[in-house]
């Protein structure tokens, strides 16, 4: 059984707003991720503190009981939910050959390990049965296990094509592997896709929800009725448009044939080069815009003439909006409403709310956001 109502008493409501949303359907105000302060907190032991780095990114059991703690403190208020990602790194598709991880406080990072693609990377086809990969696979299970349906485990950020490739070749020497062995390039990459919904597929039937089959990417907020894939290509800021189609789509068209529900993750000024590329997958559902560090955030005008792209596209569209206080926010979210209407729009406010703002928030939303 669900007990996902343990902290999200409207999870169905939810859920059904997410099935339009996905469709591109009006739901009388745009979509709305907002995490308060619980005015009463749930009761919760506190957790054990981490031993070490390590020890926060490798055992489950603690994650758990920090992530229930900091959980009860939350109210999951408009379409945010509670979910945990216990096998956090990326590119994690990396690992299975040769990455060693280096643990910090906030990411993990990878030291290349391929020199040589005939020694080091023969293959990127991955067997169904390394160890590292049914490690990962347990550590879902216990997740799952652990949750008791309370929250949702995420499929870990898995990327794709050459940001693994980049992870395990450094990024200098890739590029000029595009000049000195195009071909073999794109064989590893045919391998790595293949590799990729083999280990997506795995992962996916062991976190999905019993019930519907739903499943959900956390870092963005998203739930889908079923398989979701977070596409993106953060090396895509090294690459001409030409290199780009030649060397990335092609991946990018047989996830969003493969897997129903897929949205694209355009990080920085730098990759909108490619946002013609991007929006020509026919199968694909919204673009995730994030402008990148020294940028003004989602909310600010500047951005218009991507999103009105985007929407010309028929994509949906989901913004983040962090800069300036929690009232500026909601004035420069007026102006996105107004340009561009509310149907297929998400809303993600970074701000350290109270649970009166944000019922106050979706109140206005109701309001005044309605087609």
């Amino acid at each position: 059984m669900n007990h996902i109502i343990y902290y999200k008493e409207n999870f169905d409501e939810t859920k059904a707003r997410f099935q339009q949303w996905w469709k591109g359907n009006s739901l009388g105000r745009p979509m709305l991720a907002l995490s308060a302060r619980r005015e009463r907190p749930l009761p919760v032991d506190p957790p054990e503190p981490f031993a070490d780095l390590t020890d926060k990114y490798t055992h489950v059991e603690r994650q758990i009981s920090h992530f229930r703690f900091n959980a009860a403190h939350r109210s999951y208020l408009g379409e945010s939910f509670p979910a945990l990602n216990v096998v956090w790194r990326l590119p994690l598709l990396a690992e299975y050959f040769g990455a060693r991880p280096e643990y910090l406080p906030n990411t993990v990072w990878y030291e290349r390990c391929v020199f040589d693609y005939n020694r080091d990377l023969p293959s990127l086809r991955l067997k169904p049965d390394p160890p590292l990969f049914l490690h990962h696979q347990q550590m879902l299970r216990k997740a799952v296990s652990l949750a008791e349906g309370n929250f949702f485990i995420t499929i870990p950020d898995l990327m794709e094509r050459l940001d693994v490739l980049s992870a395990l070749r450094g990024a200098q020497d890739l590029c000029l592997d595009f000049f000195d062995c195009p071909e073999l390039l794109l064989a590893r990459l045919r391998e790595l896709d293949d590799t990729y919904r083999m280990v997506y597929d795995t992962m996916y039937d062991i976190v999905k929800d019993p019930q519907d089959g739903g499943s959900v990417w956390i870092a963005f907020q998203v739930w889908e009725p079923g398989r979701m894939a977070k596409l993106q290509c953060d090396f895509s800021t090294l690459l001409s448009p030409d290199l780009f189609d030649e060397f990335m789509r092609p991946g990018l068209r047989r996830q969003c044939d493969e897997i129903e529900y897929c949205f694209y993750h355009l990080d920085g000024k730098a990759a909108i080069v490619h946002l013609n590329s991007i929006l020509s997958l026919d199968k694909l559902k919204c673009l995730q815009w994030t402008p990148g560090d020294g940028q003004p955030d989602g909310g600010n005008e500047c951005w218009l003439p991507l999103y009105e792209k985007v929407r010309a596209a028929g994509k949906g569209l989901w913004i983040s909006l962090k800069d300036g206080t929690f009232r500026d926010a909601v004035r420069a979210a007026d102006q996105l409403v107004r340009r561009l209407g509310p149907e297929g729009l998400y809303l993600h406010f970074l701000y350290d709310l109270t649970e009166a703002e944000g019922r106050e928030l979706i109140n206005y939303a109701e309001r005044h956001w309605h087609c």
